[in-house]
């Protein structure tokens, strides 16, 4: 992929299902692209729903700033290429691309589901977005590419969080705390059944 060296870059990484919110994510560049129109917009991934995204682009004529790789298996190699990353998912469980967006430098916006709070720091890493509708997450997204200094900064952040807080040493350090201080129930002490107080 090539793009104009000054053109912001807004991406995501998902599969193509209804979960994920593909249309939303396009109307959301579409609510972008009005207001800016030097903004490039990249989704990464495959699924049901690709082609009808495709058509959507089509339809709503953006199909020229809107573009489809397809599934890559160096994701971390193009994470770094997007200035912010955005996720429009109904549910979410701890979205491990919400950390590696940020580990890349690319500063994420997410509806506030499941756990995408913890995946990142509302504000200064990123931004949370209550109001579940493609123009609250434009709007998320233009405030992010407006600033430019707010996003340097927030880039700093992001990376730091995701390296003091999931890193693979501190969450190892974490188990082996757990394991030295407390106790561990056997699977037998686990599904033994309460006593009753007959008393």
């Amino acid at each position: 992929m090539e793009f104009p060296s000054a053109s912001p870059i807004v991406g995501t990484a998902f599969r193509f299902e209804d979960v994920k919110r593909p249309d939303i994510w396009i109307k959301m560049a579409r609510r972008v692209f009005e207001t800016r129109q030097d903004v490039h917009f990249v989704l990464f991934g495959e699924g049901a729903l690709l082609e009808v995204t495709r058509q959507m682009c089509r339809d709503l004529e953006i199909d020229g700033q809107v573009h489809f790789p397809g599934h890559v298996d160096d994701l971390y190699r193009r994470l770094p290429l997007l200035d912010v990353f955005v996720l429009s998912s109904r549910s979410e469980g701890l979205p491990n691309v919400l950390l590696e967006a940020q580990a890349a430098g690319a500063v994420p916006v997410a509806f506030d589901v499941g756990g995408c709070g913890e995946a990142m720091i509302d504000g200064v890493t990123g931004f949370l977005v209550g109001d579940q509708s493609e123009d609250r997450l434009a709007d998320a997204v233009l405030r992010a590419l407006d600033d430019a200094e707010w996003r340097h900064a927030a880039k700093v952040e992001g990376r730091k969080y995701v390296r003091e807080l999931f890193s693979v040493g501190r969450m190892v350090g974490a188990f082996n705390g757990l394991l030295r201080d407390k106790p561990i129930r056997t699977l037998h002490a686990a599904r033994a059944p309460a006593r009753r107080d007959t008393t």
